[in-house]
């Protein structure tokens, strides 16, 4: 979701608009934080783990 928010709205989001042409900069914006998020919380659920 980082690298390719544009393909992940091309496989799960498309079908939904009324044109499908390409995603808002909202969503790519809201998509790469969402997984910057996710990223940082499985880091630190790994690095407890170990710990």
């Amino acid at each position: 979701m980082l690298a390719a928010p544009g393909a992940v709205w091309a496989v799960k989001e498309s079908w939904k608009s009324n044109d499908g042409t390409e995603p808002s900069d909202l969503y790519l914006f809201s998509t790469r934080i969402g997984g910057g998020i996710f990223l940082l919380i499985g880091i630190a659920g790994i690095a407890v783990s170990l710990l």
